[in-house]
């Protein structure tokens, strides 16, 4: 199953507007999460892998982030060789 989230800024006239997305564990049983993250005029992205599956992730304003997309775990979440 293909996951969609839309983020919006409530003011987007600035010009380093940060989206963050944490992927949580979750109840599911699936080995993999999939999931597409448009962020509209959002320049940086901040992803963070929380959970123990291997997830796949599209950024869906891709030519919006100008800025940094940071791609970090949290304190001992993720996993090394997992996708992302």
């Amino acid at each position: 199953t293909q996951n969609i989230v839309n983020a919006r800024l409530a003011v987007d006239t600035g010009t380093s507007d940060t989206v963050a997305l944490t992927i949580a564990e979750g109840l599911n049983t699936d080995p993999r999460f999939n999931v597409t993250l448009t962020t509209g005029a959002a320049e940086n992205v901040t992803i963070v892998d929380a959970d123990s599956e291997n997830n796949t992730v599209a950024l869906g304003s891709v030519a919006a982030h100008t800025g940094t997309v940071t791609i970090g775990t949290a304190a001992g979440a993720g996993k090394v060789g997992g996708f992302i």
